[in-house]
């Protein structure tokens, strides 16, 4: 289902006033979506459920944290299962951690200040990463 036509699905929801949960789990999506998504994403003011789960976006996951990472209003993000592997780590963190005062930036944008469920599980990650 990673035809344009799931790409034009996603954009069509970029128009959407209120849609605030957006489940497309289990959907054979690949690394091909990821720049609609992180279109999306990055554009939504109202989006607070996020559930890839199931799919197969695996490095295309980087890309995706590193853009829900500047979003303010999601929640509850779900990657479960999509063969992402040790190359995600530093994108993880990115996401979790709180980022640095710095003397030009004395007040940073928290990293995703609103999520409070993250779930990456049955990805490929090794044991240090919990």
């Amino acid at each position: 289902m990673n035809d344009p036509g799931t790409i034009a699905i996603i954009m069509a929801c970029q128009d959407h006033p209120v849609m605030r949960n957006l489940y497309i789990g289990a959907n054979d999506l690949t690394v091909a979506c990821i720049p609609s998504l992180c279109t999306y994403v990055q554009g939504s003011t109202h989006l607070e459920v996020l559930d890839l789960s199931y799919n197969f976006i695996g490095r295309g996951i980087n890309t995706l944290l590193h853009a829900i990472s500047k979003s303010q209003t999601i929640q509850v993000l779900n990657l479960a299962f999509n063969a992402g592997t040790e190359s995600c780590l530093g994108a993880v963190k990115h996401v979790l951690m709180k980022p640095m005062k710095t003397d030009d930036d004395p007040d940073p944008i928290p990293s995703a200040p609103n999520l409070i469920e993250l779930n990456l599980e049955g990805n490929q990650l090794p044991p240090e990463a919990g």
